[in-house]
């Protein structure tokens, strides 16, 4: 099977959206936060949605291979990898750590990521402004 760079966002683009997601009133964020999911989409065989589990937003990603994470594979083709105190950066690419997590869930369709958003706003918001 073909491995691909999982391209999530550029950096800049990523780093702007956060930085108008802080200074926004609440009405903003929320389309801001909404920005952001949908930008993830654009990850060829990949279905992002958003969870929290003990404080802590999991961007998870369904994905196609058998036994390596998305990360794994991207190191193992020898791509530019830099860690940092708060991000992994692959190429152009920033991996939030709390985007770091990987599971399976046919179940869970991309429709449903912004009314997850919408619905539970409140607890990413909270989250968001604690980090």
């Amino acid at each position: 099977m073909q491995k691909k760079l999982f391209k999530i966002m550029q950096k800049k683009e990523i780093f702007e959206k956060i930085s108008r997601l802080k200074k926004s009133d609440k009405n903003n964020q929320k389309i801001i936060l909404i920005e952001i999911m949908y930008s993830l989409q654009n990850i060829k065989d990949f279905i992002p949605y958003l969870t929290i589990e003990n404080d802590v937003i999991k961007i998870c990603l369904n994905y196609f291979y058998t036994d390596k994470t998305p990360l794994d594979a991207i190191i193992e083709d020898k791509h530019d990898v830099v860690i940092t105190d708060n991000a992994v950066i692959v190429d152009d690419n920033i991996f939030d750590y709390c985007c770091l997590y990987f599971c399976e869930d046919k179940e869970k369709k991309l429709r449903e990521m912004p009314r997850y958003i919408l619905n539970n706003f409140e607890n990413i918001m909270a989250w968001s402004q604690s980090k």
